[in-house]
């Protein structure tokens, strides 16, 4: 068998071979139509619906999300009717708060999102629209730093929090404070200026309307800055505008370290403790399996004090972590801040201790998914890389404790044409050193537009797979002309998003509004929607055309 670094890519293996019996996610549709159509077939009803008590929580959470998206302004009829679908179950994508609102992988997300809830909708099962706040992370690099391209070089362009929000921190995200509005102003200024590199090579009136999307776009960056407190609300008044104000999807966001969200979910973290050593001998057992297939596991052990949340530090924000003991009969959980140094004992031996303990526990990579399944009786969860690779190990683990998951899809990763990379592309491809733009990627282009046309599935796969290959085998091409050539540099950099050597994916690479500066706002979730047919597969990676 190929020998892979990351679990993420057998997950794309398995994927194209519909007859495999590799078992790790459960299900793993070879298209999105198929991903949809599963969902439909294994559909079960939220078994909180049962009980008059399962019931109450349910209309518990209706009423706090309808007030809690009229209190962030981003409600909407659609957003009220999506609401009420939440019984009947959900398709949701997960992303933890990010300065500027993070890179394009989240419209991604959202596009890929839209997408499947048109496909439900099409078969007559709609289900709620759902993005997951994962705001209970430690305050990380990734969220507290965001790039964009250096019109001069592969170099990113860096906004950075400086000394506000610290770049490693056990800090919840949740409970980070923005800086001050004179910051934001001066990133936007210096922002102007390198952006500027770009506009001068932009003739006639694509100039005035290049301009007119980044005013439009800097308006909604401070709009929803002004009007929030935290990185949290930040991230969720600048997503929900986009998705909800302005393009009109119906997004419901789930705030998860909400105190009202953690005591609905809280005693959900009660099998993970009643059967730690089931879930720890069943993740070991994955991490043997996982390695000796050749791959390399992208969590490490769990052992029988494994505890299934983090708790949050009552005088600083931090997060702990935590082990369980066994102390009288009793199960404590024990654990010492990483800031303050203030140790923290919790007794979580029954459902009700943590009910009682609720707004202090977070979870864990392992347990975000589980603790809120039946809560939103989620069918379909978007995921990326990283998942993806994490819950080879981790859903074979839950389903061992009892719990059902949902089928686990992996978006498709997107690459983009700006003015300015295709000025340069073309450059390189009369020097014959690699390019995207060349007619190549066009004859690819009609291709899947004519397997659409004519529902052709096979064509619309053999075009991707192409796309796929052609824009790896440019990049190789690239690489192996580029040792001496700043201007194959900076085209890796504009292009692939490649300003240092970890770096190799455009949309995860830049800043969201990289791409929304060509699309402007109101078609630009819906760009990287249109990426995504019943016939597209699962995963893989494609090209975008899109230009001023």
């Amino acid at each position: 068998m190929k020998k892979l670094a990351n679990p993420n890519e057998l997950y794309e293996e398995v994927a194209k071979d519909p007859l495999n019996t590799i078992d790790f996610w459960g299900d793993v549709p070879e298209t999105y139509g198929e991903a949809v159509s599963q969902a439909i077939r294994k559909f079960k009803p939220n078994k909180l619906m049962n009980s008059e008590e399962g019931q109450a929580k349910i209309q518990r959470l209706k009423d706090f999300l309808i007030k809690y998206h009229k209190d962030m302004k981003i409600y909407t009829k659609k957003v009220e009717e999506n609401i009420q679908l939440i019984e009947f179950g959900s398709v949701l994508m997960g992303q933890q708060p990010i300065l500027f609102g993070g890179p394009g992988f989240i419209a991604n997300k959202l596009g890929c999102l839209t997408a499947l809830d048109k496909m439900f909708r099409d078969e007559g099962r709609p289900l709620a629209p759902i993005f997951f706040i994962g705001d209970y992370d430690s305050l990380q690099k990734e969220l507290a730093r965001q790039y964009f391209p250096n019109p001069i070089s592969n170099h990113a362009f860096i906004l950075d929090s400086e000394d506000y929000l610290p770049e490693e921190s056990s800090i919840a995200a949740h409970r980070a404070e923005l800086p001050p509005f004179e910051w934001l102003e001066d990133y936007l200024n210096k922002l102007d200026s390198n952006l500027r590199g770009f506009v001068k090579q932009v003739k006639g009136d694509k100039k005035n309307v290049l301009k007119e999307r980044y005013d439009h776009l800097v308006s909604l960056i401070k709009s929803s800055f002004i009007n929030s407190k935290t990185l949290s609300d930040w991230s969720v008044s600048l997503w929900g505008f986009i998705a909800n104000i302005i393009a009109d999807k119906g997004i419901i966001f789930v705030p998860t370290s909400h105190s009202e969200i953690r005591n609905l979910v809280a005693e959900n973290f009660y099998p993970f403790i009643e059967k730690r050593k089931l879930y720890t001998t069943k993740f070991q057992e994955m991490i043997d399996k996982v390695t000796e297939m050749g791959y390399n596991p992208t969590l490490p052990h769990r052992h029988d004090d494994y505890a299934p949340f983090m708790i949050e530090c009552e005088h600083d924000g931090n997060r702990i972590t935590t082990t369980l003991v066994e102390e009288n009969n009793r199960v404590i959980a024990k654990g010492e801040c990483p800031g303050c140094g203030h140790p923290c004992t919790i007794d979580v031996t029954t459902k009700e201790d943590l009910i009682e303990n609720s707004i202090k526990l977070g979870p864990r990579v392992d347990t975000s998914q589980a603790i809120f399944q039946d809560l939103l009786n989620i069918q379909l969860r978007i995921s990326g890389p990283g998942e993806i690779a994490y819950y080879t190990l981790v859903a074979p683990s839950v389903r061992e404790i009892g719990y059902e998951l949902p089928i686990f899809i992996k978006y498709t990763r997107a690459f983009y044409n700006t003015p300015w990379i295709e000025k340069l592309g073309k450059q390189l491809f009369q020097r014959k050193q690699g390019s995207i733009q060349q007619d190549v990627l066009f004859t690819i282009l009609r291709k899947r537009v004519d397997g659409e046309k004519n529902n052709d599935k096979a064509k619309i796969i053999e075009a991707e797979e192409e796309m796929k290959i052609f824009i790896l085998t440019q990049k190789e091409k690239l690489l192996s002309n580029g040792s001496n050539s700043s201007d194959i540099s900076k085209y890796l950099g504009w292009q692939y998003g490649r300003f240092a050597k970890e770096k190799n994916a455009q949309e995860t690479s830049w800043i969201w509004f990289d791409l929304a500066l060509q699309t402007g706002i109101t078609d630009y979730i819906d760009t990287y929607a249109r990426l995504y047919t019943k016939h597209s597969r699962v995963g893989g990676m494609y090209y975008i055309n899109t230009l001023i």
